[in-house]
């Protein structure tokens, strides 16, 4: 394990993301060969591919000796690598291809220098004679000459052989006087040949270049052909120190471009890239000359002027240079971590830098960067122990050709038919658009307006692009929506086109005119203006000034001389303005600025808010404006708090790093002063201290990491609370006081830098605020010792956060701290004039939490006086309560019990009541279709319930299909009588006033006057309205509230069936099918358990009365267990024979042992259950149900097993016949092997599995075992007995009988000394068990009672 885990670590370590590749020390140097990379680390050397692959490495030092590798030459000619290092001054050849084939070694090899020295190495001389220059301080000094530059042999077949400096019968070299040289950098030019060495000398501050001519072929030959020069640099400053060189590749001169420093980090303009001509070096320079030369060389045009000095940065460290045709693409590294893209055309002029990489931290870049020789497109940077791969173009995210334009980039342009701005080597056969040799000098848009003599007015307008083919060219010219040419200009020629109109067009005060122009699917608009520059006019007070700026900006020519405004040759100002209207800046009246300070005057990239500039006269600043060597465009902030001597403002984000000038600006445009604002990096966290606080606040917390000087607030996460900081200029961190905080939460920071937030990693915690409990004094000589006792917290205090003052009336003594224990705080309280001091009570403050603690010497008296008091009180009430405990004790205990029974009934009615609701789906699948009754039928059971004879009859008269009857005269006359009210009333009446007329002929009078009026609802409901009312009249129903209760009178039973009827459809059309459901629903769930056939109780049904609790010993209507035994038999005879019938035993087996265990726990119970036994209670149906399931399931487990087993078994004899006969091989031996272990496998499952099955049937007989009243100890016997495929419990079932009925005999004869709760008085009078027996009760109930 812990061999992968380090492998991972070292993955990890050397893991390449990207672009980029970390290494475990500093990079030292890095070299690149035409397929390889070579990077020198502290302790390795690795080799990648151009991708940044790693492909070898290996160790250059050791634990005991250590070894520093000073040369890193590649010979690609010879396809070999030159190493050199310290130890034992080795030098060796190594494979090309890969580094841990070492081809030479050498020891005692004078090439490298000693530890602490540097030198530089590269490949020079003709084809057939290549030398290895090193250039470095040599020890051996003779007359205080040091030698300098020596040429060593890279061949064994030159003379001497490898590694030898000798030449003839000498060994010639470069010396020189001058004991402190540093060399930075070197190269070799084919044509014309030559070596060229750049080195500082420390000593007298001067770079120095030498070169020595390489055609001469001899060693000798190229030392005497030595030439040097001493390069200067520059004129607004001196700047000595060479920092990185590179060659511009040129066709007929050697262009050379250098960096040097001022050596002042401070200074914006601290280093200078500069340009020169080192075509011809023909001069000498004093104290550098071939060995053997007297007097040591001599200055003679020995000094080199820059050509151009193309950029000015605080910090250069590297730079590197490609062509592409007229065009120079520099690129810059810098000691703050970026790489920048600097563009120079044919007359050396800079374009605007741009920044192609930028690093968080303020890593510098190594002077060597390396392009990719593949194609150029990339170069690889070294920072630290990073090695990075960055493009050199991003063309691909301008997605327009004005974009593509606007970069000014020499390697962008647009691809016409490939509509995308790329490489030129990536738009072949169609025209690609590009910067022309004078766009860094001219806008994209440029125009010209002439006059004739006919006032015809031409526009000529030219885009700065050129293109390597003829791409489609148009040019539409409209102002106001309206096209402004007159149409009489030629076709447009790309990249030129006019337009011609007549000056009435032209209004006095000017013209808006859009300029669309289309190339290829490109469309580019500028809105040009067109004026008439001598309209131009100002009558404020400063007209002239004003008058010049209108004119500059508008892009007229100012003349100085006349004060007047010209005709234009651009369309913008071509004059910058304070130079053009200079002489004019008198006329502006105001007091100049003069700046002083910024505080503070560094921010990060992110920019920096209430920036405090001091200085006089500030009054007149409009705004500030920032500047740097990387800004084209100057960044301006606007000022606020604005007074004489002070005022505000914004420092505004930057896309780059280093130091830029700053000005104030006053309302004529100029710009005073010259401070400076370094931009760095962000800052970032490194640590928390301390990362917990307490709930009040106020501990003062520090955040650790670099460039903290630039934070400006924390951010509370998630609350958003801002809280400001203050910088520590002796620790370098910031810190601020905790706010107060209801809880314990944890919380993450973010740095608030300008308008941006950084995150702090770490995280911050609430804690409780300290608890002080109390304290004690004892007296030291003539101090007094105070110990305060606190509650143990995570809070760490330290003596700085804790202030203790002690209290003696009105006089108040400083607590010293001696110490802060867990759970104690120490402190002494001085004596003076050997005063013996006391204090009452303390005020202790951690931060802005604060605590009184009292004296306790007074207060222990007060808690004895009050124990006592209240011990008196406590006995005597727990006299009375244990009293009136005892009285009511017996009562309160018996009623608990009936509660709980009663409410652990109700609960199991709830839930047998959801259980139902969960079945109402199967109950709607079940019933079918509603037996709805027709209309007849209905209101024949609704008057005529009992349905005899008279129903029979009556029937007839029902409905809309009744028959129509002969009747008698006598009938017709009493059928009019009775549609007299007055009639039907008194026959009403009279009829209930006899004594023997029961409520049952009321009732049959009520159907018959309701079938006989049942034409005539309206008549029957008059008369129906006019009885009730003599009903209420009555003097015995006095009460409303008991009328309608029962049907005792007719007009009740008539109220009845009128209301029947009207209801019929709504019964029939909306009710009727839930009611029918409802009562489906009810008998369903009462067929599920038993009914007792007397009593008509049910064991699952809703209404308590008839609740089956005490039943009659029923017998089991399922088979026996002999039967059952049988049928078990036979399953597992199943099980034996294995496939598919294996689950259908499992699920037997099971049944049948439900069925025989519940035949002997409950027999009532056990006749309901019908086909298949089931648990009383739905989660041990449940747990029962997934036990019989798991057991199926290991059951096919086993039986595919066996299958397997007996494959195993056959394959292994095939194995062990081939081996026998004597096949010697090896993959035989091995597949032997491993067919035994995938047997032992198979047993050690197959164990497995058995132990599982076993399990589930434990499972299941402790599931019913709980359903009995047998003692723990008893149940051991059943749930270790044998499993047998004759029943659940096997032979252990034959006195479970027995058991079971003498533990329910017990627990009944308890039950006799126990109250019985009497029925209720409304209990409905239906037919009950006899009160002498004594059923035997359901496991359900039973253990409840008890």
């Amino acid at each position: 394990m812990r061999g992968y885990l380090l492998g991972i670590l070292v993955l990890l370590k050397y893991c390449s993301c990207g672009d980029w590749h970390d290494f475990d020390g500093d990079i030292k140097d890095f070299v690149v060969g035409n397929s390889k990379l070579f990077i020198l680390t502290e302790d390795r050397l690795h080799q990648m591919r151009h991708d940044l692959h790693e492909e070898n490495w290996k160790y250059i030092t050791n634990a005991t000796h250590h070894n520093r590798v000073f040369i890193l030459v590649p010979f690609e000619a010879n396809g070999t690598l030159i190493a050199c290092g310290t130890l034992d001054r080795y030098c060796e050849i190594l494979d090309l291809n890969d580094i841990t084939n070492k081809i030479y070694y050498e020891r005692d090899v004078t090439v490298g220098p000693r530890q602490s020295e540097k030198a530089f190495a590269v490949i020079a001389g003709t084809s057939s004679s290549r030398y290895l220059f090193v250039g470095k301080i040599f020890d051996d000094a003779i007359d205080n000459r040091y030698s300098i530059v020596t040429l060593w042999n890279t061949l064994q077949s030159q003379l001497g052989g490898i590694f030898s400096k000798i030449a003839d019968s000498s060994s010639p070299f470069i010396q020189t006087t001058v004991r402190d040289v540093e060399f930075v950098d070197g190269f070799q030019r084919v044509s014309p040949s030559g070596s060229y060495l750049f080195l500082n000398a420390k000593t007298d501050n001067r770079s120095i270049v030498l070169w020595m001519n390489n055609s001469k072929g001899k060693k000798t030959q190229i030392i005497k052909s030595l030439r040097a020069a001493t390069i200067k640099c520059c004129s607004d400053k001196v700047r000595p120190v060479l920092v990185a060189s590179t060659v511009i590749p040129s066709v007929n001169v050697v262009i050379w471009a250098g960096v040097f420093s001022a050596q002042n980090q401070q200074d914006p303009e601290n280093s200078a890239l500069a340009l020169y001509d080192i075509s011809n070096i023909q001069g000498r320079v004093k104290d550098f000359c071939p060995n053997g030369e007297n007097p040591c060389g001599s200055e003679s045009d020995s000094e080199l002027q820059p050509l151009s000095v193309v950029f000015k940065y605080s910090s250069m460290s590297a730079v590197a240079a490609m062509r592409s045709e007229s065009w120079i693409v520099l690129f810059i590294g810098t000691s703050d971590g970026q790489l920048i893209k600097l563009v120079l055309d044919e007359k050396f002029t800079p374009g605007c830098p741009t920044v192609l990489y930028k690093s968080d931290d303020e890593r510098a870049v190594l002077p060597r960067m390396h392009f990719d020789p593949v194609d150029f497109k990339h170069i690889y940077i070294a920072m630290k122990k990073q090695l990075r791969r960055v493009s050199v173009v991003l063309c691909a995210k301008y997605k327009t050709l004005k974009d593509c334009r606007a970069a000014l980039d020499p390697l962008c342009g647009w691809c016409v038919n490939s509509h995308r701005c790329s490489t030129q080597d990536e738009c072949l056969n169609t025209s690609w658009v590009s910067i022309p040799k004078d766009s860094l000098q001219k806008q994209l848009f440029s125009f010209q307006l002439t006059e004739n003599s006919s006032r015809k007015i031409t526009l000529y307008l030219s885009l700065s692009l050129e293109s390597t083919g003829n791409p489609a060219f148009s040019c539409v010219f409209t102002k106001d929506g309206v096209n402004l040419c007159d149409g009489s200009d030629p076709p447009a020629v790309f990249p030129n086109c006019s337009c011609s109109f007549s000056d009435q067009r032209l209004y006095t005060g000017g013209s808006k005119v859009s300029a669309i122009v289309t190339v290829g699917d490109q469309k580019i608009t500028d809105m040009l203006t067109l004026r008439n520059c001598s309209s131009i006019t100002d009558n404020s007070p400063n007209a002239s000034y004003t008058q010049c700026v209108q004119c500059i900006s508008s892009g007229c020519q100012w003349s100085s001389s006349s004060q007047s405004c010209g005709w234009t040759q651009g369309p913008g100002p071509q004059l910058n303005i304070q130079d053009a209207c200079k002489d004019l800046f008198s006329e502006m009246v105001y007091k100049e600025p003069n700046m002083l300070s910024l505080k503070p005057n560094k921010a990060s990239f992110h920019g920096r808010n209430n920036v405090l500039l001091t200085g006089r006269n500030l009054e007149s600043v409009t705004k500030i404006r920032i500047r740097g060597e990387m800004d084209c465009i100057p960044k301006e902030s606007p000022v606020f708090d604005r007074s004489s001597d002070t005022l505000r403002f914004h420092i505004p984000p930057s896309e780059t790093k280093g130091t830029v000038k700053v000005c104030v600006v006053t309302p004529d445009d100029r710009c005073h002063g010259n401070s400076t604002i370094t931009y760095s990096s962000q800052p970032s966290c490194t640590r928390i201290q301390p990362t917990v606080t307490w709930n009040s606040g106020g501990r003062k917390i520090h955040v650790q990491g670099s460039n903290m000087e630039l934070v400006e607030s924390v951010t509370f996460v998630p609350s958003k609370k801002v809280l400001e900081t203050q910088y520590s200029t002796s620790s370098g961190d910031v810190w601020f006081h905790s706010n107060p905080y209801d809880g314990i939460s944890q919380f993450s920071l973010l740095l608030n830098v300008g308008n941006s937030t950084v995150d702090c990693e770490n995280y911050f915690q609430y804690q409780p605020d300290p608890e002080f409990t109390g304290f004690t004094t004892l007296q030291v000589a003539n101090d007094l010792q105070v110990n305060i006792k606190k509650n143990t917290d995570r809070l760490n205090l330290s003596m700085s956060e804790v202030n203790v003052t002690g209290l003696q009336g009105d006089q108040q003594h400083h607590c010293v701290l001696e110490k802060i224990e867990t759970n104690a705080i120490i402190c002494k309280i001085k004596g003076e004039s050997g005063v013996v001091v006391a204090v009452d009570s303390l005020i202790i403050n951690v931060g802005q939490f604060s605590k009184n603690l009292e004296s306790q010497s007074g207060i222990i008296y007060l808690l004895i006086l009050a124990a006592l008091i209240l011990l008196i009180i406590l006995g005597a009430a727990v006299g009375v309560i244990f009293h009136r405990k005892s009285q009511t004790q017996m009562n309160e205990r018996m009623n608990q019990q009936l509660e709980m029974l009663e409410s652990n009934i109700r609960r199991d009615i709830r839930q047998e009541f959801v259980d139902l609701q969960t079945e109402k789906s199967d109950l709607i699948d079940n019933v079918g279709a509603i037996p709805f009754l027709d209309y007849k039928h209905f209101a024949s059971k609704i008057f005529f319930p009992e349905a005899g004879t008279l129903a029979a009859v009556m029937i007839r008269d029902i409905g809309q299909d009744s028959e129509q009857t002969t009747v008698d005269e006598k009938c017709q006359a009493f059928a009019a009588l009775i549609r007299d009210k007055q009639f039907l009333s008194c026959f009403v009446h009279a009829l209930e006033e006899q004594k023997n007329f029961s409520i049952k002929d009321k009732c049959t009078v009520a159907s018959l006057l309701t079938l006989a009026l049942h034409g005539d609802l309206l008549y029957l409901t008059e008369v129906m309205e006019d009885l009730l009312q003599s009903l209420m009249d009555q003097s015995s129903n006095a009460n409303p509230k008991l009328l309608l209760r029962r049907t005792e009178s007719i007009v009740e039973k008539l109220l009845t069936n009128w209301m029947s009827i009207c209801l019929y459809g709504f019964l029939r059309e909306s009710v009727g099918q839930p009611l029918f459901l409802l009562v489906s629903a009810l008998t369903q769930q009462i067929s599920k358990g038993p009914v007792d056939s007397v009593t008509e109780k049910a064991l699952y049904t809703l209404n308590e009365d008839w609740l089956l609790c005490q039943a009659q010993d029923f017998e089991a209507l399922i088979d026996g267990p002999n039967k059952n035994m049988s049928r078990a038999e036979t399953a597992l005879r199943r099980l034996r024979q294995g496939g598919r019938e294996l689950e259908q035993y499992v699920e037997d087996f099971i049944e049948l042992s439900h069925q025989s265990v519940a035949a002997h726990l409950c027999p009532p119970t056990a006749i309901g259950w019908k086909a298949r036994a089931s648990h009383p209670s739905k989660p041990c149906r449940t747990t029962s149900t997934l036990a019989g399931r798991a057991y199926s399931s290991a059951g096919q487990a086993a039986s595919a097993l066996h299958s397997m087993a007996v494959l195993q078994v056959y394959q292994a004899k095939l194995l062990r016949g081939l081996d026998e006969l004597g096949l010697e091989d090896s993959p035989l031996r091995e597949l032997r092997s491993a067919t035994d272990l995938a047997l032992r496998a198979t047993k050690m499952t197959a164990q497995a599995i058995g132990r599982s099955m076993a399990s589930l049937v434990v499972l299941e007989r402790h599931l019913w075992l709980n359903l009995t009243e047998i003692k723990d100890a008893d149940k051991v016997a059943f749930l270790d007995s044998p499993i047998s495929p004759t029943g659940l419990f096997g032979p252990a079932v034959e006195g479970f009988a027995e058991r079971f009925t003498a533990a329910q005999k017990s627990s009944q004869a308890m039950r006799h000394f126990l109250p019985k709760r009497s029925s209720s008085a409304t209990a409905p009078s239906r037919p009950k068990p006899a009160p002498t027996q004594q059923p035997a009760k359901c496991f359900f109930f039973q253990k409840r009672s008890n």
